[in-house]
């Protein structure tokens, strides 16, 4: 019998309602997050910089894809930093 392993591997794309925006705009985000790659992956963490944890995804088998959507005020000098850990 032969066992192989794969490699997870993570996409994130991000969507948002708006390409130009003012102070105190509502925005609506939205954050795809795939595994791309050959083997499942346990515990993402979805942060970013100035929000902190965005949400955290329990398992992703490959191939699957999960999607988040947000509402965010925009405020002076807000920009986002988005970024995962498994």
């Amino acid at each position: 019998m032969t066992v192989t392993s794969g490699t997870p591997e993570l996409q994130m794309e991000l969507y948002a309602n708006k390409t130009t925006v003012a102070i105190d705009d509502v925005v609506e985000i939205a954050i795809k997050v795939t595994n791309s790659g050959t083997a499942s992956l346990n515990t993402v963490v979805i942060n970013e910089d100035t929000i902190g944890e965005l949400f955290v995804i329990d398992g992703l088998a490959d191939g699957e894809s999960i999607t988040k959507t947000y509402e965010l005020t925009v405020k002076r000098g807000n920009r986002l930093y988005i970024h995962s850990s498994w």
